[in-house]
Parts: structure tokens; C-alpha cells; sequence
């Protein structure tokens, strides 16, 4: 019964003040106080009175535990057991399993696999306990003895070797012959996973070097094609220069030439006019004197 949040000289003292209790014990990082299980719940009354006490049935060791399936009606345990009863099987109820489940105690098996309870069927199944493990004692009743004598000094050794060491030798012998293989298997698997580790790693540094090589080409290239841009737009600087020098040239020529030829045709015009003058005045004097009278 394991006495919570107190300490090994108060254990002690509760253990010397119940009747019941055969010692102390230590369960973890906690204390308990050992007894019968027969006396645990006046033990644990003892100890622990404010503990909620939940009462299990007893189970005689000649009575069998059998499953009840199909309880339609809600039973409790006094009205399942008294049920049972009278329809003629003397089965104890233990404990519910469920909404339509019961563990029932019997020490005869019912007579056949269905119970009638209230106008209800019930399904009665054996409960299937686990089979006791019994454990196997292995004895070493064979010893074999080697004897070694050395002839110098006259001195003999006796070893003697039991079965079990033997066993024992040959069973270590045989988990090393197979932890040594998967050992060996497992290295190969390393082996073969760095050897692919390497060539990836060489497949992606030769990949990088390419794509390095591949970088620096264009880059190369680029500054190239910058060059010969940069030559162009010289060379097509220096024809629009020229071309617009022999433009500039060329009207200065045109302009020139029409006001030579404005200025020529001016002169002829002027000098046409003034002979047209001159001979007007000739041939009509009188139009020349303005105080001449008119007709």
C-alpha cells in the first residue's frame, strides 16, 4: 500500500501502529507498507480513510469467470445475481463490461449456452483465461574436465568446463558469426553508398566547372558584343557628324546660288525697267514735263 508524500520515519510509524502490516518498502521515489492481500483493504482503511473504497468481488479459486452478452435490461449487480438464480443457475455477477456485457462467477458450467433472464436471451460464453506460462529450468549435470601437464616443471592444471559454459560459449560464438555478418553487410552498404556519394560529388563539381566555363564564355562574349556596340554607335556618330557637315554644306551651296540668282534676275529686271523708261520718255515728251498742259 504505497503511502503518499511522506517520509521513511512516518511510514515507519504508521507501519508499527496497523495490526496488519508485515514491513516497509520503497516503490519508486515513494514509500509502502506491505500486507496480506487479504488484509489490503482494512490496511488501506487504516492508512488512507479519506481514499474512495470501490469493493471487488472475491473469486473462489474452484468458481469460473463467464461472459453474459445480450443483458437487455439494466441490471444491478444484486438483481443480476437474484435473476440468475432463479432461472435455475447459482452464478454470482461481478462487475459490467459494457452496456449489454457482465463477467458472472460459477463454479458449474450452465446448461447450454443461452439463459433466459426477464424474457431475454442472454449469450453465456467461458471467459478464455491465458494458459500459465511454467518456466523451463535448464540444469548442467555434464562437466567436462582438461587436464594439462607441464614436463618441465612437473605441474598439472585441471581446468573443468560445465555444459552450460559450453552452450553458453557456442551460443555467444553463433550471435557474433551473425552480428559479424550483418556487421560485414552493413559496412558493404556503407561502402557502396560513399562510393555513390563521391561520384555525385564529382559529377556535380564537374558539372560546376562547366557551368563555370559556360559562365564566363558568355561573359567574354558579352563584353565582346559591348565592344563592337560601342564601335558601331562610334562609327554611326561619325557619318551623321559627316553627313550632316556635307548637308549643312549643301544648302549653304543652295542658298548661295539662289540668291545669286535672285539677285541677277533683280539686276536684269531693273535694268529692263529702266530702258522701258527711258524710251517712253523719248517717244512722248510731253508726258515728261509735268507742267505741260493737257488735252
Amino acid at each position: 500500500m504505497i503511502v503518499p508524500n511522506q517520509t521513511l520515519c512516518e511510514v515507519q510509524n504508521l507501519a508499527e501502529n496497523c495490526a496488519n502490516a508485515l514491513g516497509v518498502t520503497r516503490v519508486g521515489d515513494k514509500f509502502a507498507i506491505r500486507c496480506r492481500r487479504e488484509h489490503q483493504d482494512g490496511v488501506r482503511a487504516a492508512l488512507l480513510p479519506e481514499s474512495a473504497f470501490v469493493g471487488t468481488p472475491q473469486v473462489d479459486e474452484d468458481q469460473q469467470i463467464f461472459i453474459l452478452k445480450n443483458i437487455c435490461n439494466q441490471f444491478n449487480k444484486d438483481e443480476l445475481t437474484a435473476a440468475l438464480k432463479g432461472s435455475g443457475w447459482n452464478a454470482v455477477a461481478l462487475r459490467p463490461q459494457g452496456f449489454n456485457r457482465w463477467l458472472i462467477a460459477a463454479k458449474e458450467v450452465p446448461n447450454g449456452n443461452h439463459s433466459v433472464i426477464n424474457g431475454s436471451i442472454a449469450i453465456v460464453e467461458p471467459l478464455h483465461r491465458p494458459k500459465e506460462v511454467v518456466p523451463i529450468t535448464m540444469v548442467a549435470r555434464e562437466i567436462s574436465i582438461n587436464t594439462t601437464t607441464d614436463g618441465n616443471n612437473q605441474v598439472t592444471s585441471v581446468s573443468t568446463t560445465s555444459r552450460m559454459a559450453e552452450f553458453r560459449a557456442e551460443i555467444e560464438s553463433q550471435i557474433s558469426g551473425v552480428v559479424d555478418q550483418k556487421l560485414a553487410s552493413a559496412h558493404a552498404k556503407i561502402a557502396e553508398l560513399s562510393q555513390a556519394l563521391e561520384e555525385s560529388r564529382q559529377n556535380s563539381e564537374a558539372q560546376h566547372r562547366a557551368i563555370a566555363a559556360d559562365i564566363g564564355a558568355f561573359k567574354d562574349e558579352q563584353a565582346f558584343t559591348r565592344q563592337k556596340i560601342h564601335e558601331v554607335e562610334s562609327s554611326v556618330s561619325a557619318s551623321s557628324q559627316a553627313m550632316m557637315q556635307q548637308m549643312q554644306g549643301l544648302f549653304a551651296q543652295m542658298q548661295q546660288s539662289i540668291e545669286t540668282t535672285i539677285t541677277n534676275k533683280l539686276a536684269c529686271r531693273d535694268s529692263e525697267l529702266g530702258e522701258k523708261d527711258k524710251r517712253q520718255r523719248t517717244e512722248n515728251p510731253a508726258k515728261q514735263d509735268p507742267f505741260a498742259s493737257r488735252s
